[in-house]
Order: C-alpha cells, then sequence, then structure tokens
C-alpha cells in the first residue's frame, strides 16, 4: 500500500535507523493500558475508562484476525497523550480491541512533540500506533485516526487479510 499512515518500508525516521534491539527496548519501557491510565489526572481516567466502556468491538474482524494470527503474538508501540481527543478516542479502542484478540501486547508512551521517542518514532500526529510482528518487524501504522473508522479493520488492512 502507498498511505504512510499503514506500511512503511523500512524502520528509519528522520534519518535516524531502529534498530530491532532499540524497538523492544522501547516496547519494554512502555506501560499496558491499565498502568497508562492508573498514572493519570482523576478526570483524563474517567474519559479513558468511558472510552473503552463505550466502544463495540467489531467481533466479526476480532475473529478473522484471530484466525489469522493464530496465537502468534503482535506488538504494538502507542505514542499518545492523555490530553490528545484522538488518543482519548482510539488508545482504549485499542485496549479493547487488543484484549479480545488476546495475542496482542501493547506498550503505550505519554510523548510530547520533539522528546526522544517522538524524534525516534518520526511522530507527525498523536496517537501514532505502531505493529510489530514477533521479530519486531514494522507492519504499519495508525496515525491519529484509522483511516476506515475502526482500529479492527485497520488492522485488517495492516495484515493485508480480507475478512
Amino acid at each position: 500500500m502507498s498511505d504512510k499512515r499503514y506500511k512503511f518500508d523500512c524502520v528509519s525516521c528522520h534519518g535516524m535507523t531502529l534498530n530491532k534491539e532499540m524497538i523492544e527496548s522501547v516496547f519494554k519501557r512502555g506501560k499496558s493500558f491499565n498502568e497508562y491510565v492508573s498514572g493519570m489526572s482523576e478526570i483524563y481516567r474517567l474519559l479513558f475508562k468511558v472510552s473503552y466502556d463505550e466502544y463495540n468491538v467489531d467481533w466479526d474482524s476480532v475473529k478473522c484476525i484471530k484466525q489469522f494470527l493464530n496465537n502468534r503474538v503482535l506488538n504494538v508501540i502507542v505514542l499518545a497523550a492523555e490530553w490528545c481527543p484522538d488518543s482519548r478516542q482510539n488508545v482504549p479502542a485499542l485496549a479493547k480491541v487488543a484484549e479480545s484478540i488476546g495475542s496482542v501486547r501493547l506498550s503505550i508512551h505519554e510523548v510530547n512533540k520533539g522528546d526522544e521517542l517522538s524524534t525516534k518514532f518520526g511522530l507527525i500526529r498523536i496517537p501514532t500506533i505502531i505493529f510489530y510482528d514477533e521479530n519486531w518487524n514494522e507492519l504499519g501504522r495508525i496515525v491519529e485516526n484509522p483511516l476506515t473508522g475502526s482500529i479492527e479493520r485497520d488492522l485488517e488492512k495492516i495484515l493485508r487479510i480480507s475478512c
């Protein structure tokens, strides 16, 4: 696909190549959804919880993705900000989808423009959701909002499956 919000041909941003060890190291420093939310102020914690509770999972897509993954792990690095409305909508949705799939591991990072992670990963907008296979090969990204309107359907496109 030519849309860079779905597929990158290499793991290189702004002239800096990210090797698999660096990516895995960043992943290990991230937080689970519950850890991320628990560190927020009360108002943001409530907004994230409401978004999570109100998100309706597309179970047909989840079933298809689960069958395709066949228990293989999908690693996801999420670069987000609690103050960002798109993060408040899409990070909880992603967490609910990941929980529904079961073999998806999330690593969520609070970022600000110009910080180390923003620079390393070529952050343009938040949230930026980066999908990796079990060998830390980048599969694709969702930047700001899913193009299809659904995390699950965008993930189908990233995995290049048709459900």
